[in-house]
């Protein structure tokens, strides 16, 4: 869509929105932004956040990431020994024809060390020269600015109020923070403040987001958009003066820092919009000159130039598993081939220090499975949740889900947390009267995608999507044990959203097709039945949305109808509700005002049919809640879980008990002491 055509879907008007859209925190959107090309707009007339985006340009953009797994902080994987895991990746990169330099049978073993956890940890900035402080959002705080004491634990607030700020990083001194301040009078602006919380003062009122300081500090390169796209630009810290250095499409660039000499910086871009693959350029300060340093295979992101210059670091994938890489460079042009630092890393990079510690965060997620007692006259929780598991497993338990016949309960176990990225999902089978339980190990591309797993009427087998370039869904057979693929598809037309037929023989799933020149609907919706014996297709209705995607597709219990989210309008989202047989779609709930549906975290019916369970939270997602909706009319009602990070609902068919996933999030920032041993630390 041309950046300049008029939307119709509702937008995600903050980081927080956009951060609560991916079921992440609002840092974590941020690092995706400006490391993976996540599509975040910009705009200059809002109050303290300053960004949108729209859901479909997120879900296009989450389907053709080349995901990464979630990091394993049970068991780091830096501990398994260095020769192994050479000669592992070795043996992948010679199957694949690359031989790299592999830089960690020269080098020491490198070794992490946490630096700050717990409540409140924020990873958009960056650590100073000296390694004593790190900036950073204090969320807690209305987003306020504040550093992080790391050598006596203290945190200290920058910014009092007055707005919101962003991108804090350090002048090479360490004396001051340069910052992106959105104001509460609608205001957007580069400022600087003294570490000591004193000078506060502006550079230049103007919408542009830093992401380093020269070594001189006169200069701090900062990312702005442009009419035609995004721009990478320096603004002078005495002057004001912002003078556009590179002007690209609507590529989001990876800005990282200066060379030691300050000629030169480094950034990443995505080869094509639309590619998974991104390369590493140097750009020469003056404009003179650019120079690529890092081609694909990959996704080659966060670069940064170590402390001396002489090499920029980087995160790759190029061998299949995310690690940390570096290219040796001299005025700006490559030197040699890349070689591999440390395998089995996926943090993300923060900076380094002067004595080449670099300094990156990690996102540690956990989630269990619960059962709760419901009240089926009220609809209504009765006690205290439970967990599923009375004992303590490896990884997460998510997505439980009863058997039509209410015999047994499923679940998804990513014991080695892979996360988004391939593994091995185990599917979990528990009886609910002996509590034994059975596994089935599948072998996939998205170990999370599993979770969208669905029980097949004679609760016999489950039917799971297996996302990648062609989306698989796989039946698992659970008397035997076999997986054996069903049909396959565009993972574009598909998405997460799917159901099984009632009679178990078809996955129903909606295909959108643009209708230009329609206001008010520029999407028709064609709910497809897709018949697993003879692989044909039926259309069995079709509707309009304003939305290119339709969310969280659950069948009735009946059959009959299918309940949906549509983000259509600007004044709220809703759920509709949709006769299989034919007929108009009909909307039996809409939330209005601060508040919204949930739309990626599932619908749940009651076994009568008369209702739907789901999760409704503020716009700012600090707060949301399990919800009863009827669908024959009446006011929606709190179920009444008091817990945090609730999702994938739904009922037992005697309408007596609620099983769902409850899960925590947390940052965590650790760094690697001095990466490169022959670093030439110059004296400050």
């Amino acid at each position: 869509m041309n950046p300049q055509e008029p939307r119709l879907e509702t937008r995600l008007e903050s980081w927080k929105e956009i951060g609560a859209y991916l079921q992440r925190d609002s840092t974590t959107a941020r690092r995706w932004e400006k490391e993976e090309g996540l599509p975040v707009h910009r705009h200059s007339h809002k109050s303290r956040a300053s960004v949108y985006a729209y859901p479909s340009e997120i879900d296009a953009w989450r389907v053709g990431r080349k995901v990464v797994p979630e990091p394993a902080p049970s068991r780091p994987l830096w501990k398994i020994p260095a020769f192994a895991a050479t000669m592992l990746l070795c043996l992948i990169m010679v199957g694949n024809g690359v031989r790299p330099q592999v830089a960690s049978a020269q080098q020491p073993r490198q070794t992490a060390q946490q630096i700050w956890a717990g409540p409140g940890v924020d990873a958009e900035g960056q650590p100073s020269p000296d390694g004593r402080y790190l900036s950073y959002v204090n969320i807690s705080r209305a987003d306020g600015l504040a550093l992080h004491d790391l050598v006596t634990g203290e945190n200290r607030d920058l910014t009092h109020g007055g707005g919101a700020g962003y991108f804090p990083v350090f002048t090479p001194d360490g004396i001051q923070v340069v910052f992106h301040w959105s104001g509460s009078d609608k205001s957007e602006s580069l400022k600087m403040i003294d570490v000591d919380g004193s000078h506060e003062r502006t550079v230049v009122k103007q919408n542009i987001w830093p992401r380093a300081v020269s070594p001189d500090g006169s200069l701090t390169v900062a990312e702005a958009n442009g009419d035609g796209g995004n721009q990478i630009v320096l603004a002078d810290l005495h002057t004001g003066k912002v003078t556009t250095l590179k002007s690209l499409d609507w590529r989001k660039p990876g800005i990282g820092n200066f060379s030691a000499d300050g000629r030169y910086l480094v950034y990443s871009l995505r080869v094509t919009q639309d590619s998974p693959e991104s390369e590493i350029y140097a750009l020469a300060v003056d404009g003179s000159s650019e120079t690529k340093l890092v081609s694909p295979p990959g996704a080659n992101i966060s670069p940064l130039f170590a402390p001396d210059g002489t090499r920029v670091v980087f995160t790759s994938d190029r061998t299949g598993r995310p690690a940390l890489w570096s290219i040796r460079v001299s005025a700006g042009k490559p030197v040699g081939t890349p070689e591999l630092i440390k395998a089995d890393f996926d943090g993300g990079s923060m900076g380094f220090t002067r004595d080449g510690s670099l300094y990156f965060s990690q996102r540690v997620t956990h989630e269990d499975a619960y059962t709760a007692e419901v009240d089926p006259a009220t609809w209504t929780v009765k006690g205290v949740p439970g967990r599923i598991l009375d004992r303590k497993i490896e990884g997460s338990s998510a997505a439980p889900t009863w058997s039509p016949d209410g015999k047994w309960i499923a679940y998804v176990s990513d014991r080695a947390r892979a996360g988004n990225g391939p593994g091995d999902a185990t599917f979990v089978v528990r009886s609910v009267e002996s509590g034994q339980e059975r596994e089935f190990t599948a072998k996939v591309r998205r170990v999370q995608a599993t979770r969208w797993f669905r029980w097949f009427p004679d609760s016999k087998a489950l039917v799971f999507p297996d996302y990648g370039p062609q989306s698989i869904f796989e039946r698992l057979d659970l008397q035997t044990g076999e997986i054996r693929k069903s049909f396959s598809a565009s993972p574009l037309q598909f998405g997460l959203y799917y159901d099984v037929s009632h009679d178990g023989r078809a996955i129903l799933y909606p295909a959108t097709e643009r209708l230009a020149g329609k206001p008010g609907a520029p999407f028709l919706v064609h709910l497809m039945r897709h018949d697993l014996q003879s692989d044909e297709e039926k259309e069995l209705t079709q509707f309009r949305t304003a939305s290119e995607f339709v969310f969280s597709l659950s069948a009735s219990p009946d059959g009959r109808s299918i309940a949906y989210f549509s983000p259509d309008t600007p004044d709220g989202n809703s759920v509709w509700v949709v006769p299989l047989t034919g007929g108009e779609q009909r909307e039996v709930s809409r939330v209005r005002g601060d508040r919204w549906f949930i739309t990626g975290e599932g619908i749940g019916w009651d076994p009568q049919g008369l209702g739907i369970v789901c999760k409704i939270g503020d716009k700012a997602h600090s707060q949301s809640e399990l919800w009863y909706v009827p669908i024959q009319g009446g006011e929606p009602h709190r179920l009444g879980i008091d817990m945090k990070g609730v999702r994938s609902p739904n009922f037992s068919p005697d309408g007596r008990h609620i099983a769902f996933t409850a899960r925590a999030g947390f940052q965590e920032v650790w760094s690697l002491q001095k990466v490169f041993p022959d670093l030439r630390v110059s004296g400050h």
